[in-house]
């Protein structure tokens, strides 16, 4: 791999320390020599264009046809390249990125067995995800996390086709019309009931078929009547196989106790629009500096079995 850059800074020092060569042009600053390792006394701001220092030498820098006209070496280049190619030298792969839109039909219905939740930034492929016990979906605002709930919920659908769908949710949930559930519940207090309804279900080892629990704005049952029926299904959820996945603003998920705690001990989700502090205090588990501003709606760090993964969800219709 060969890579350039304009200031001895630009390069991260976790890139820098595995740079075995360096070819060291004129610098602006008489320092930047000192800082990557050779003598300072050799360039200097008279020195011709491509004047170099390669392996302690001094050396200058071979140019197409030998010329330093810009638009004759860009001509020769561009012919060269023509003659490789037309001799069979095979093209170099194009340095691909995340999409910053796509659709969930681009998606297969699993991989390695797994409901597929988005696109991979390690592969660029598709990224599996575990459906059991509890999954936190959190974010700022406009961060993407309806429509996360949505491409799960399409995702586990499409995985399992016989999968029953619940719904939880206050008085201004979204999801509650986009499609058929297969029960619902609004509000604290027939939460309340609900949660206590279903918890002999979830309970019970030999009842086929999986269940899926969204919950929408979580925090809002936090410190309400549904809040211990709520706690003792998440329990028994985690001690199942069966899913619930819940969402909320990155910012009322800070506890680690009570209905709140019972929800992240699984320790499994995803934070989109992340701050560097959010793994820590959701999943326990570091992010790398980040900001916000750089992550459109829909990316995020999905964090599963203690690893994390950069990940871009895709866009489900309403």
């Amino acid at each position: 791999m060969v890579t350039t850059a304009d200031r001895f800074g630009a390069v991260p020092t976790a890139i820098s320390a595995n740079i075995t060569q360096r070819v060291v042009l004129r610098m602006a600053d008489e320092q930047a020599y000192n800082v990557l390792g050779v003598a300072k006394d050799v360039l200097s701001e008279r020195s011709a264009p491509g004047r170099a220092i390669i392996k302690g030498h001094e050396a200058q820098i071979a140019v197409l046809g030998g010329t330093a006209n810009v638009a004759e070496q860009t001509a020769l280049t561009t012919s060269w390249a023509q003659e490789l190619a037309a001799s069979g030298a095979p093209q170099a792969a194009g340095v691909e990125s995340l999409p910053q839109e796509f659709s969930a039909a681009a998606l297969p219905d699993s991989v390695n067995g797994l409901p597929v939740i988005g696109l991979s930034d390690a592969t660029l492929g598709p990224c599996g995800f575990e459906p059991i016990g509890t999954f936190v979906i959190a974010g700022p605002p406009q961060s993407g996390k309806t429509n996360a709930m949505r491409a799960m919920v399409t995702a586990l659908q499409r995985a399992n086709p016989a999968t029953q769908f619940f719904h939880i949710g206050g008085r201004r949930a979204e999801l509650r019309g986009w499609r058929t559930w297969n029960g619902t519940a609004s509000g604290p207090a027939e939460t309340r009931q609900f949660a206590k309804d279903m918890l002999d279900l979830v309970a019970d080892e030999s009842m086929p078929g999986k269940i899926v629990f969204v919950v929408e704005n979580f925090t809002e049952f936090a410190d309400s009547d549904a809040e211990r029926p709520l706690k003792e299904l998440l329990k028994a959820i985690n001690r199942s196989d069966h899913f619930l996945i819940a969402d909320g603003d990155i910012n009322s998920f800070s506890s680690s106790f009570g209905l709140l705690g019972e929800l992240k001990s699984n320790r499994h989700g995803i934070a989109l629009k992340p701050d560097a502090y959010d793994g820590d205090s959701l999943f326990k588990v570091p992010f790398p500096r980040v900001k916000r501003h750089e992550f459109p709606p829909g990316r995020g760090f999905m964090v599963q079995n203690g690893q994390r993964t950069l990940v871009h969800l895709p866009l489900v219709e309403q």
